[in-house]
């Protein structure tokens, strides 16, 4: 990803590090964004370096999207592949006021695609619920195998469209004039 960064970025440059412990000095940044990532990540420890890296004026805006849902299918798919354990990423139950932060706006969305059952059985197949099934001896045929076999009937007619529920949220830092 970082090497398509500097084409439409013009003259920022990009930089991947851990959220926990940022190489930047503090007060630097205007703007930090966090996608589909802090549910993976030691939180509190994230926003106090958020924190401490945003300027006088900077913002935390932090965005996710669910897995889309299928008639139920979601729920059998987790209960056969579960999940590596990880935080639900609720933005108005984040430890924000003990790390300096203020929860400013939330906007929840469903965004809807319309997917072909191949596209759909492709995303499915990314879920960190497959490599975890994976990483415990579950071959990738038997997987995708069952994936397949019980996502066909709820794509009979070709493709379908699929809800992706999702939200925004905007956080000011500490010294944040409101």
């Amino acid at each position: 990803m970082l090497s398509y960064a500097p084409r439409p970025a013009g003259r920022c440059d990009f930089v991947a590090a851990q959220g926990e412990r940022m190489p930047f000095g503090g007060g630097v940044f205007d703007l930090i964004t966090a996608a589909g990532a802090l549910n993976w990540s030691g939180i509190e420890d994230v926003l106090r370096e958020a924190a401490r890296v945003l300027g006088s004026r900077g913002e935390l805006v932090i965005y996710d999207f669910g897995m889309g849902e299928l008639d139920g299918w979601v729920a059998r798919f987790r209960g056969r592949y579960p999940a590596a354990p990880a935080l639900s990423v609720i933005p108005e139950n984040l430890p924000l006021q003990v790390c300096g932060l203020t929860l400013d706006h939330v906007e929840r969305f469903v965004v809807t695609l319309e997917m072909p059952f191949a596209a759909y059985l492709a995303y499915v197949m990314t879920e960190t619920n497959v490599e975890l099934a994976l990483e415990s001896g579950t071959p990738l045929q038997d997987i995708e195998a069952w994936c397949r076999e019980t996502l066909q009937p709820l794509f009979a007619a070709g493709g379908r469209s699929v809800p992706f529920p999702g939200f925004v949220a905007r956080i000011s830092g500490r010294t944040a004039s409101r």
